[in-house]
């Protein structure tokens, strides 16, 4: 373990719950390190240790908030954490706490160090070498912190989906791609987030070697989930998405989130390897078709005209 690199864990678990009230789950979460080393860096660094929920609770609107840092208990780190859903709208809002079951993964813990911090200047250059791509409307504060405003679009589930299909989502079996295919998008001229309720939207992003750590929020342009980091294994493409709700008593119009960039270290998970090949395949493959395009630019056909019909031919008689 180098105290200086951005660090994750394996996705933790819920332990045990208890029914708080009528909108809230009390939940114990519980992370097991991958080795003795890994276990000894974690009890140095309990008290900066940061938590991100799985996207795939997020984009089913369950929320979940730590109340105070992990403790040690035996071979493992323990968190207490409150869950409730973040806007009733949402198809499984009768049943979502018969959802949450013990062993359910519920996602990692991180260390963000402030030496593997971008600056704004390192942030800039690496914009402009395209080792980072961000959203297109950006502005960079000088403490380092990404300001950017969400798509023009909002996403609802399915009421068709059934309560074994977000048993599914809850338990992993179901991830994120599914939730891909049966959530419906709708294009708005002014995303605006109602009173007490929350949206799913997204924005573009493509990371190589860095991780990007979303920040909450104060309420005042909305809250964003806890699910805040956003890795360099799976964020690549224009539709990554944010959940983002309002706990305030008016609405909040065209959102805004900041976010922090830090350098990734060296990945030796074959999964990363694996996206790494497919992206330079898809690469390759389309910078080949623009290349044919531009050396074959389109022929002028002239207007249209109907053809002639042909003479029937004489019947004999």
């Amino acid at each position: 373990m180098i105290p200086d690199q951005f660090w994750t864990s394996q996705d933790g678990q819920i332990l045990n719950l208890k029914n708080k009230d009528d909108n809230t789950v009390g939940l114990t979460l519980a992370f097991w390190p991958r080795n003795a080393a890994e276990f000894d860096f974690l009890k140095v660094h309990l008290a900066t240790l940061k938590f991100t929920e799985r996207s795939s609770l997020a984009r089913i609107g369950i929320e979940m908030l730590l109340h105070g840092a992990p403790v040690v208990d035996g071979n493992r780190l323990i968190l207490e954490a409150e869950a409730f859903l973040f806007d009733p709208s949402f198809p499984n809002a009768t049943y979502w706490k018969k959802l949450l079951r013990p062993g359910a993964p519920v996602g990692r813990l991180f260390y963000a160090p402030a030496a593997a911090k971008l600056s704004s200047t390192e942030i800039w250059a690496a914009i402009q070498a395209n080792a980072l791509k961000l959203p297109n409307t950006i502005s960079i504060d000088s403490q380092g912190r990404v300001f950017f405003t969400p798509h023009a679009v909002n996403y609802t589930l399915s009421p068709r989906l059934q309560r074994l299909n977000f048993e599914h989502i809850i338990s992993g079996y179901a991830g994120r791609s599914f939730i891909d295919k049966v959530q419906v998008r709708h294009d708005v001229a002014t995303l605006a987030i109602p009173p007490h309720s929350g949206i799913l939207t997204s924005c573009s992003m493509y990371l190589k070697e860095h991780y990007v750590v979303l920040n909450p929020g104060e309420g005042n342009f909305g809250l964003h989930t806890s699910a805040i980091l956003l890795d360099p294994v799976k964020t690549f493409g224009t539709n990554i998405m944010l959940e983002i709700y309002n706990t305030g008593d008016q609405p909040v119009v065209n959102p805004m989130l900041t976010v922090e960039v830090f350098r990734a270290p060296p990945f030796a998970d074959p999964e990363f390897k694996t996206l790494q090949k497919k992206r330079l395949r898809l690469l390759t493959t389309a910078t080949g078709l623009f290349k044919r395009l531009d050396a074959s630019p389109p022929h002028e056909t002239g207007t249209p005209e109907p053809k002639p019909r042909s003479p029937c031919a004489a019947r004999p008689p």
